[in-house]
C-alpha cells in the first residue's frame, strides 16, 4: 500500500503518478492543475514522500513524517509572501540558487509550487531558466486552478496531472448535456455535428456539455475500478455497460483529452469547435475499441 492511495476521489491523478513510479520515469517537472479543494497540494506532499522514502510512500519512517510536517530539508512549498499576494522574483532566485545543490538526505530535492500561476513574470522567467537546464534529482511540483495563466513555456514543459472536481457538483442541466453526447458516439460525421449543435446551443452549453461529458468517463472509470460515488446515479447499467470495451487505461487517456479540452474553452478557444473537434476524437476512438 501506498501513500498515493489518500488521494481520495482523484483516481486519474492517482493512476497517472503510479504509473510514473512504475516506470522509474520521473520528470523534473509536474503540472498538477485542477479546481480549488481537490487536492492537489496533498497530492503534491505524498508524491514527495514517494519519491524520497526507502519503502516507496510508508507514511511512517522518519522521512516520509518530515515531509508530512513540512521540516524534511529537501521538500521546499513555495507560496507568496504573507504581505504579497504573488511569488516574487526573490523567491524563484533562492529556488533557483538551491536546486543545481545535493540534496541534504532525500533522493529527490522537491519544491512544490503553490497557485503557481500567481508567479509574477520575472519569477517565472526565473523557473524557466531552471528548467531549460534542469538539475539531477530534483522536481518540480507546480500547483494551479487556473492552467491556463501559467507561461506557455512552462506549461509545455510540464508533465501533466489532473484534478477534477467531485462530479456531484455539476448541475443538472450539465450532467443532460453530458450524457446527450453520448448516443452520438458512433454516428457519422454529418449526424454528429448536427447533432451536438442541437445539444449545446452556444458557449454556455459548449461547456456544459464538456463538463458533464467528463463527468461521464469518470463514472464509467470508478465502475470499471469498483471506486466511489458516480454522478449519473441513474444511469448505473449504462455505466457499466458502456465501459465493457474500454481499458482503465484508455478511460483515463480519453479523461485527459477532455481535460484537455476543457482547458482550451478556458483559454479562450472557441467552446463549440473544441466540443465538435474533441467529439470526432472521441468518437475515433469508440469505433476503435468497438472494433468498427
Amino acid at each position: 500500500m501506498s501513500v498515493l492511495d489518500e488521494m481520495k476521489g482523484q483516481l486519474l491523478a492517482q493512476k497517472i503518478l503510479s504509473a510514473v513510479l512504475r516506470t522509474g520515469r520521473i520528470a523534473t517537472t509536474y503540472l498538477f492543475a485542477g479546481p480549488r479543494g481537490t487536492g492537489k497540494k496533498q497530492a503534491g506532499i505524498l508524491f514527495a514522500e514517494v519519491l524520497n522514502c526507502e519503502k516507496e510512500g510508508c507514511g511512517a519512517c522518519q522521512t516520509c513524517m518530515l515531509i508530512r510536517d513540512g521540516a524534511h530539508p529537501d521538500v521546499k512549498m513555495i507560496t507568496a509572501l504573507q504581505d504579497k499576494k504573488e511569488i516574487i522574483l526573490d523567491q524563484m532566485r533562492n529556488v533557483q540558487a538551491e536546486a543545481y545543490l545535493r540534496s541534504f538526505s532525500g533522493r529527490y530535492k522537491v519544491y512544490i509550487i503553490e497557485d503557481a500561476e500567481n508567479m509574477t513574470e520575472e519569477a517565472a522567467n526565473s523557473l524557466l531558466k531552471v528548467l531549460e537546464e534542469p538539475p539531477e534529482h530534483t522536481v518540480f511540483i507546480l500547483i494551479t486552478s487556473r492552467p491556463q495563466m501559467i507561461l506557455p513555456t512552462i506549461s509545455s514543459r510540464c508533465q501533466k496531472v489532473r484534478f477534477v472536481r467531485e462530479a456531484a457538483e455539476l448541475s443538472e442541466e450539465a450532467l443532460e448535456k453530458g450524457f446527450s453526447l453520448v448516443p452520438l458516439l458512433g454516428a457519422g460525421k454529418t449526424e454528429m455535428l448536427q447533432g451536438i449543435s442541437g445539444i449545446t446551443g452556444g458557449r454556455d452549453g459548449s461547456i456544459q456539455a464538456i463538463e458533464g461529458l467528463l463527468a461521464w468517463y469518470r463514472d464509467v472509470l470508478f465502475r470499471k475500478e469498483g471506486l466511489g460515488a458516480v454522478s449519473y446515479k441513474d444511469r448505473e447499467k449504462e455505466l457499466v455497460e458502456f465501459g465493457r470495451r474500454f481499458t482503465p487505461d484508455s478511460l483515463v487517456r480519453i479523461i485527459e483529452r477532455i481535460l484537455h479540452a476543457r482547458e482550451q474553452v478556458a483559454r479562450n478557444v472557441n467552446p463549440q469547435l473544441s466540443t465538435e473537434m474533441l467529439m470526432l476524437e472521441l468518437n475515433n476512438l469508440y469505433a476503435a475499441a468497438h472494433g468498427t
